[in-house]
């Protein structure tokens, strides 16, 4: 590849901030990020040897292909979520489909956003076209204009996608954050050894956790929102209908027979049994068994105190505080009354050993016969323990604190009216010496504390033979 003045990166003009971003892409991303100077390198690599075409007569013809007039430009369609959420098998179906080009994962640095943004909308979208184009050419052997399907991962970059270009699609991807993070912890160990070649299965898994709350919040306090939300479980039940439904979105007629056929060519178990090409990061690391069966009890521990708060916004069924099945004890059914105004969520253990919602806790609410039954945080339900009623022994089986930030003396002085738990579960939150003192009287089988807590600080509130587990 010839040399480049590395001027051209300062350039206004769209055409030469192309140039210059492929030319020099070493001088766009920070040097941490070689994976992405190397990714465009690739990218030129592949289309030379498809077309036989030099990386700078690769740039020009992408430059000559894409329209001046925005209007006469496709829109992208952007599938951001999370990795491990499913995006390169949805955004591999959308690429089937007519008019649309998957181009796999693209990344913008900032230095070429800060460009972007001193230039008019349109010349941006003409620059990001061109950059989505190189990558749709190295993936397919072929150069068209076509809408790229981008499935970069950071909700954090809607703003971007619809300042340089309004009329683009924009998907949002969830899955149960238990499964996402199990999946890019321990099955994407390209990625983990990139991002921290030197944290162990406890230091990573963390971090993802963190990740994962990190994007939830950035996607909260966005004004600017996704236009369509998927769920991965849903696209594994109904991926026709998801697929109908986006193909409306994009005002396209999807006819049946080209729904099946690619339903059919990115079906998982088609891909295993060899009736289907290999595609994208299907099973790399092992296939999912679901996280309940993946994830020994100190994971589980993990995942639910770190994760409580996306868990929980997002509408997903909590996990065991302990990371296994509580002792169901031999009771009737009963009436548990608590205020009229909810306090909180109830969840109770079902026969199969899962804790399921089962009321708001407020008024009088039944419980089924022999099941453990547990008050925490709710979407929409806010923990208020300083509002807990007096309860006869046994009403609570489990208070989890895990979404619900800092114990307050108060509610920590209600809460040892209770006098006995199976699960006390303090979340990430560490109890400082107010808040112990007040729960003073409460005795919990177990307390699940965060792994920096100091187990002589809480071994107060525990029964006899009681045990501290950390999170």
């Amino acid at each position: 590849m010839s040399a480049h003045p590395a001027s051209l990166a300062s350039r206004a003009d769209p055409r030469e901030l192309v140039q210059a971003y492929v030319w020099e892409v070493a001088a766009f991303w920070p040097a941490h990020r070689t994976n992405q100077v190397a990714k465009m390198h690739r990218v030129l690599a592949q289309i030379e040897r498809h077309s036989g075409k030099t990386a700078e007569a690769a740039v020009a013809a992408v430059i000559d292909m894409v329209p001046p007039d925005p209007a006469a430009r496709p829109a992208p369609v952007y599938v951001t979520g999370l990795g491990g959420s499913g995006s390169h098998w949805l955004a591999g179906m959308l690429g089937d489909l007519p008019g649309l080009a998957d181009v796999g994962e693209v990344y913008f640095p900032q230095v070429l956003i800060h460009r972007l943004a001193a230039i008019p909308a349109s010349d941006a979208a003409f620059v990001i076209q061109c950059i989505h184009l190189l990558h749709a050419w190295a993936r397919s052997g072929s150069l068209a204009l076509l809408a790229a399907v981008n499935s970069a991962a950071g909700v954090h970059k809607i703003p971007l996608y619809r300042a340089w270009d309004p009329t683009s699609l924009i998907i949002r991807l969830l899955r149960d954050p238990h499964d996402q993070v199990m999946s890019v912890t321990f099955r994407k160990s390209d990625y983990r050894k990139y991002h921290s070649p030197e944290a162990d299965d406890r230091e990573y898994l963390q971090k993802m956790c963190d990740r994962s709350v990190e994007m939830y919040r950035d996607y909260l306090e966005l004004q600017d929102r996704a236009d369509v939300e998927v769920t991965y479980e849903r696209l594994r039940v109904d991926a026709r209908g998801v697929l109908r439904e986006l193909a409306g979105h994009l005002g396209m007629a999807l006819d049946v027979d080209r729904c099946d056929a690619t339903v059919f060519a990115h079906d998982a178990a088609n891909i295993r049994s060899g009736r289907a090409e290999q595609k994208g990061n299907l099973d790399q690391g092992g296939a999912s068994r679901g996280w309940r069966a993946d994830a020994c009890d100190e994971v589980q521990r993990v995942l639910h105190s770190r994760l409580a708060e996306v868990v929980v916004g997002e509408g997903y069924p909590l996990g065991s505080c302990t990371g296994r099945p509580l002792s169901a004890p031999d009771r009737q059914a009963r009436v548990v009354t608590f205020p009229e105004v909810a306090i909180g969520l109830l969840d109770f253990q079902a026969p199969d050993q899962t804790w399921r919602p089962l009321a708001p806790a407020c008024g009088r609410v039944r419980v089924p016969a022999g099941s453990p039954l547990r008050l925490r945080e709710g979407s929409g339900s806010p923990l208020r323990l300083t509002e807990l009623p007096d309860l006869p022994v046994g009403s609570l089986d489990v208070v989890c604190l895990a979404a619900s930030g800092r114990l307050t003396p108060e509610a920590g002085a209600r809460l040892r009216e209770l006098g006995r738990l199976q699960v006390l579960d303090l979340g990430q939150y560490n109890l400082d010496g107010q808040a112990i003192a007040a729960l003073r009287g409460l005795s919990a089988d177990t307390v699940v504390v965060p792994a920096t807590t100091d187990p002589a600080e809480v071994a107060p509130l525990l029964t006899p033979g009681g045990e501290i587990l950390r999170a």
